[in-house]
């Protein structure tokens, strides 16, 4: 094991080498008690393998060699918008929880709040996620399904093409206000795009 590359909210996360191959790998460290279920698709970042002790769970997972798109994101300002339309939906979605791997593929990370709805009629009450991404409907209490991905995937574009996202304030219970008002302004870059189109 290296060095640590980030803590999330369940643990932290380290790159390794694995011994025999040689190949750069990441190593996520959950406690037990924080540990959930395991999803796959093909952008989630590879499960390789686990092993644990009596406290924690150890995650071998594949390596996004691009780091967070975050990152990207900070470093180089505003996206295109053809970098922009990445077609990602993800509950906590937010350009941390994406990376890129070396050939620039999305690969996705942390399932903290993904859950598993059957019954699509079924509204969800739990309040979770990253105070600038969620939906209003979340903000409100009023209970929510699978179409607040929507809201969050526009929140993600929003910030892919302006530099930052739509209700971004200092204060948490202004930013909150803002997201239950839907109160944004379109930047003007912006509205020369919509123009575009």
């Amino acid at each position: 094991m290296g060095n640590p590359l980030g803590e999330g909210r369940f643990g932290r996360v380290y790159m390794a080498r694995e011994k025999t191959s040689k190949k750069i790998v990441v190593i996520k460290v959950i406690f037990k008690k924080n540990f959930g279920k395991i999803i796959w698709y093909p952008n989630f970042l590879r499960l390789y393998g686990y092993f644990h002790d009596k406290h924690r769970v150890f995650l071998v997972l594949e390596y996004a060699e691009n780091g967070e798109l975050y990152k990207h994101l900070q470093k180089d300002g505003p996206f295109t918008e053809h970098k922009a339309a990445k077609k990602v939906i993800h509950r906590d979605t937010k350009p941390e929880n994406i990376l890129l791997s070396s050939d620039d593929k999305i690969k996705i990370l942390d399932f903290g709040w993904v859950i598993h709805t059957p019954d699509a009629s079924q509204r969800r009450m739990t309040f979770c996620g990253t105070p600038d991404y969620l939906a209003p409907e979340m903000i409100k209490d009023t209970g929510y399904d699978q179409k607040i991905d929507s809201w969050t995937l526009g929140v993600l574009c929003y910030e892919f093409l302006v530099g930052e996202p739509p209700s971004m304030v200092e204060d948490l219970c202004e930013t909150y206000k803002k997201i239950a008002m839907v109160d944004y302004k379109i930047p003007n870059i912006m509205k020369f795009l919509k123009k575009k189109i």
